[in-house]
């Protein structure tokens, strides 16, 4: 880990991701999505992806299987926290449906 982590990520910081529970976490994320922060997040994520999908379109699968892949990997890092928002989104939609029944 570099400095900058290090300074970033203290024990006090690290113990208050651990003793966060996973509802905790769920609901909190969810709680960003009708916010500026989400918009800012999704345009973070939005723009991180340009290079990548640049990549892959001109990236030859059979030369340079390896950065094929590690684009790929990318990618996927970049949407999973936009996709967690949105299924928790999707899920509280439906969840509240559900108690209007």
């Amino acid at each position: 880990m570099n400095k900058e982590k290090k300074i970033y990520f203290t024990k006090e910081f690290q113990e208050r991701v651990n003793s966060m529970t996973n509802g905790e976490m769920n609901s909190l994320l969810l709680s960003i999505e009708s916010t500026d922060y989400w918009i800012a997040i999704v345009k973070y994520l939005q723009e991180r992806s340009i290079p990548c999908t640049n990549a892959l379109t001109t990236i030859d699968p059979f030369k340079d299987p390896g950065n094929l892949c590690k684009y790929q990997g990318i990618l996927i890092g970049l949407s999973d926290l936009q996709n967690m928002v949105v299924a928790l989104y999707e899920n509280s939609k439906v969840s509240n449906s559900e108690k209007k029944e």
